[in-house]
């Protein structure tokens, strides 16, 4: 869109000739949003799947409400538009993402496949006390990176690279001003006051602040991103298994501190 080569009004149809009628018309945006009606499914980040086997196995799954009407998480969404990136530009998805987002950033160390890791570089991931390993390694066993999980999430990266993204999305170095507040924008709302705009949430506090944030996990691995735009503050929180207690309780912590200068946890 940023590059003037799609319209965020695009429907399905224009990408996929073979998309089923109940599914031509859903657009980027309701994609974006998470408001297409799309159903999220549990197909395993790590169990590989190819492009046309993941499109028939989302394209034949019937819709759980009307597009643009409802809020439904689905990151198959995102993978959708994934593909949609490498039909419209010829490249692979994360080849895209590095000649326009990492490098353009000043990232040099993320990505899936690409950068070149060294395998001391790379967290490995527990499930309580039992060792799980790192996503490198299951993508190396599994003959590459999943459809299930390409384009919605899994990246590798570092705190470094990551403070890189965050200067500059928030100094419109990689959206204009205008892109930058559509992804900002309360598209579509969640539940109890929050809205979802292009892959962030929405909050308003009780200050009058408003919060942006996101968070992943796929049971070993957890993140979440918090960002508060008016006091240009940010938080970036990693974990290595996500069975601990302190994955909900640190961010809540954290949210407190950055709007009451008197709180102590």
């Amino acid at each position: 869109v940023e590059n003037g080569r799609l319209n965020l009004q695009d429907p399905l149809g224009k990408f996929f000739p073979d998309v089923p009628e109940d599914k031509a018309r859903i657009t980027l945006h309701q994609l974006l949003s998470h408001s297409s009606g799309i159903s999220e499914y549990t197909g395993n980040d790590y169990h590989y799947i190819n492009e046309q086997d993941f499109l028939e196995d989302v394209f034949d799954r019937d819709l759980s409400n009307t597009p643009g009407t409802k809020f439904e998480y689905a990151n198959v969404g995102y993978s959708l538009l994934g593909i949609v990136i490498e039909r419209v530009s010829g490249q692979t998805y994360e080849a895209y993402l590095k000649a326009h987002i990492f490098e353009p950033a000043g990232m040099k160390a993320t990505g899936y496949l690409l950068p070149n890791w060294s395998q001391f570089q790379i967290v490995k991931g527990y499930q309580g006390r039992s060792l799980w390993g790192t996503s490198l390694e299951r993508w190396r066993e599994d003959g590459g990176v999943s459809w299930h999980l390409k384009a919605n999430g899994g990246l590798l990266s570092t705190l470094n690279d990551l403070v890189k993204w965050y200067d500059a999305l928030l100094n419109n170095r990689l959206l204009s001003g205008s892109n930058t507040q559509l992804m900002y924008a309360r598209h579509i709302p969640v539940k109890d006051g929050m809205y979802y705009g292009y892959g962030w949430r929405d909050f308003q506090l009780a200050d009058k602040q408003t919060l942006y944030f996101h968070g992943g996990t796929n049971t070993v691995f957890f993140n979440i991103a918090m960002l508060f735009k008016q006091q240009d503050n940010s938080l970036l929180l990693f974990m290595n298994n996500s069975a601990s207690n302190d994955i909900y309780v640190m961010p809540r912590h954290f949210m407190k501190m950055a709007t009451d200068a008197s709180y102590n946890p």
